[in-house]
């Protein structure tokens, strides 16, 4: 599974973050975050670590 989009509003540092991440076709490309500190770079990844973890957490029950 892969994200193609990532929306945040108002958390920590991000106001507002809608960003679609990079593909190659169907192969994703790498995405590498520059940033002050404070600036919300861990911020943003750990969304997509949680999105994945829901994702994952679901499939397993479904699947049950």
């Amino acid at each position: 599974m892969y994200l193609k989009k990532i929306a945040i509003k108002d958390v920590g540092p991000i106001a507002d973050l809608s960003f679609d991440l990079p593909f190659d076709g169907d192969k994703p490309k790498p995405l590498v975050l520059v940033g002050p500190n404070g600036s919300g770079k861990s911020t943003f990844l750990s969304f997509i670590v949680n999105a994945l973890i829901k994702d994952r957490k679901s499939t397993r029950l479904n699947s049950s």
